[in-house]
């Protein structure tokens, strides 16, 4: 049942449901059941979905590689009985195919994100675009949806000086990004100076956060806003 918003088109007007139904498919296939307690999850935000499930990916397997339609099996009980469905066509062809979809609807390039124990697809969509005016997604419990514990009573605190640029950097980071580009949205340097005054407070509040937190120095890092940031992002943005 797709459900419309009160003066605004329904959902199916502004998410790529082909895409989401690729990206769980794959999660459903490729989860890690060996983990207990952890379900796959979608979450709908005003400009884009996270599709997450249990388990990185495979060693030796990189994002590029899947791009470039390499697969491997963690299921393999589950990803026959998909086939056999016709759900999966081809072994390795469903990331191709939502990359390709999506550069073909004029979104924004989704994203593999390794979290602890989880892999998150984020795929960029037009809601927030197409329902500019009306009830902004961020602004609803999304942590009920999406958080398997309590969201914390206390609005993270941040510092004078960084909350005045805090936005910029959380804004830009709605997508992984590397450093040096994160900086550079604010005019600044890639030093360790700026980067200690305008992206680790952020990580100390828990806004933001690495790709790889066990690397800090991963010369692949990258920073991305959490849910907390984007709940900050949607209370303090002008």
């Amino acid at each position: 049942m797709i459900k419309r918003q009160a003066g605004g088109p329904p959902l199916v007007d502004s998410v790529p449901l082909d895409i989401i139904r690729e990206a769980v498919t794959n999660a459903l296939i490729h989860s890690d059941y060996t983990q207990h307690g952890g379900p796959t999850r979608v979450a709908f935000y005003d400009d884009r979905i996270y599709v997450e499930s249990l388990g990185g990916l495979l060693p030796g397997l990189t994002v590029e590689q899947m791009r470039n339609g390499t697969s491997r099996i963690r299921n393999q009980v589950i990803a026959r009985a998909f086939r056999e469905a016709g759900k999966v066509e081809q072994w390795g062809s469903g990331v191709r195919r939502m990359f390709r979809r999506s550069a073909e609807l004029g979104l924004g390039e989704p994203s593999y994100v390794e979290l602890p124990g989880r892999l998150r697809f984020i795929i960029p969509t037009r809601h927030a675009e197409i329902m500019a005016g009306g009830l902004r997604s961020s602004q609803l419990a999304e942590a009920e949806l999406l958080e398997d514990s309590p969201s914390p009573q206390v609005s993270p605190q941040v510092s004078p000086q960084v909350g005045l640029r805090a936005a910029e950097v959380l804004a830009a980071a709605r997508a992984p990004v590397i450093r040096s580009r994160l900086l550079a949205t604010l005019g600044i340097s890639n030093d360790s100076k700026n980067a200690k005054r305008h992206i680790e407070p952020l990580l100390a509040a828990g806004l933001l956060a690495m790709t790889e937190p066990d690397s800090p120095r991963s010369p692949t890092q990258r920073y991305w806003t959490t849910d907390d940031g984007l709940k900050w992002l949607a209370a303090n943005a002008e």
